[in-house]
């Protein structure tokens, strides 16, 4: 085989080197638009974060604290995520009826809120 035909099919298979550089250059643009749409997700992602509700348990009741509870520890029924309330005569209860009763007595509510 002569050196212009391996030369030729080199090329041909191989591409030459400005395309070679073509390629790259696009996939340096692919990249940098990567690590723009992380950047973009990492953002949404910490800011979901901050949104987002803590959620601690005691006594048998879940407490949640952030937006949705205006920055303040406010309990909910652990069985079907409505929020609970005080009954004089069951303690704390489900304001949904779902048949939650919590055993915490309701003056002892706000002393649990406060340990959290």
């Amino acid at each position: 085989m002569s050196l212009f035909k391996w030369l030729d099919r080199f090329i041909s298979e191989r591409g030459s080197a400005a395309i070679m550089e073509k390629r790259l250059a696009l996939k340096d643009d692919e990249i940098a638009k990567l690590q723009s749409q992380i950047r973009d997700l990492q953002a949404a992602h910490d800011k979901e974060k901050i949104e987002s509700d803590e959620v601690k348990f005691h006594s048998a009741i879940e407490f949640r604290r952030g937006k949705s509870t205006g920055g303040q520890w406010m309990p909910f029924c652990p069985k079907c995520k409505m929020p609970a309330r005080v009954s004089n005569n069951f303690g704390v209860i489900c304001s949904a009826d779902c048949g939650w009763v919590s055993d915490l007595a309701p003056n002892e509510l706000q002393r649990v809120v406060a340990q959290l």
